[in-house]
């Protein structure tokens, strides 16, 4: 196994090297290539380097990762800003709290996501304690068909004015999500059930169209689980306790009143 480690690392760095060594001057003054006896005396240098100093293989790879994560904040950062008005403001996305709050709080989840249910006391809490903040609710059903039909449930229930009676219902429901069970947690909330039934059914293909937009949406910010929180420029993946989001709140105001805003 060692040997094999050994003879990645130097495959590593005698490519790394090579690639940064070969440039035209370089190579008109050397030739087209290495011949194999220099390779092998190359090959054998970086063996002998890494043994004696393991520890660049490490601080080559961490730097690497860390370019990698880099690059990949900066592309959230220009999704948060080119598609604000999608993740703020889109009309299919159902708006809670204070819908005239200074700051906006979204949240990706899943109705059958367990993390999701943990947060949600918090949530509210977050919600009752600072009055002032506007919430976006985002479907996001990534567990399977009882998620899907849940959240075509959630976004039915809007015609009849519910939707947050039965978004709190649903997220505080345990167990199955069966249609039977999605729809006897509707009726207990007061909705019409039939109607609830019908609108799902008719509203089926505009539905697909809001779960398409929230996970395109979602890759583009790099979310691939739920609850996922935005907001302002941070992006908040997992189930938060009140302090972080308090803090996220906070700085996001704090941003705002140094842009002006």
């Amino acid at each position: 196994m060692l040997r094999i480690w050994r003879r990645l690392a130097v495959g590593f760095l005698f490519t790394t090297w090579a690639m940064a060594a070969w440039t035209p001057s370089f190579a008109s003054s050397h030739g087209d290539a290495f011949s194999a006896k220099q390779q092998k005396a190359i090959e054998g240098m970086m063996e002998k380097y890494i043994l004696e100093n393991p520890e660049v293989i490490l601080q080559s790879i961490n730097a690497m990762r860390a370019r990698q994560e880099q690059a990949k904040a900066h592309g959230v950062r220009e999704v948060l800003k080119e598609r604000a008005t999608e993740l703020l403001h889109d009309p299919n996305s159902h708006v809670g709290g204070n819908p005239d709050g200074d700051i906006t709080l979204v949240e990706f989840f899943d109705y059958r996501c367990g993390y999701c249910k943990r947060v949600h006391p918090t949530v509210q809490k977050l919600l009752k304690s600072d009055g002032n903040i506007r919430f976006v609710y985002k479907e996001f059903p990534i567990l399977g068909p009882e998620s899907i039909f849940a959240a075509r449930a959630a976004i039915a229930a809007r015609t009849q004015g519910k939707y947050v009676e039965f978004h709190n219902a649903l997220i505080e429901l345990r167990g199955s999500f069966s249609r039977e069970r999605v729809l006897k947690t509707a009726r207990d909330i007061g909705l019409d059930t039939d109607k609830l039934a019908e609108d799902i059914e008719t509203a089926q293909s505009a539905t697909d169209e809001i779960f398409r937009l929230n996970f395109d949406l979602a890759n583009g910010l790099d979310i691939t689980g739920t609850p996922a929180f935005i907001v302002g420029d941070n992006v908040i993946r997992g189930a938060a306790d009140l302090a972080a989001l308090q803090e996220a709140v906070a700085a996001g105001r704090a941003a705002m009143k140094a842009k002006g805003g």
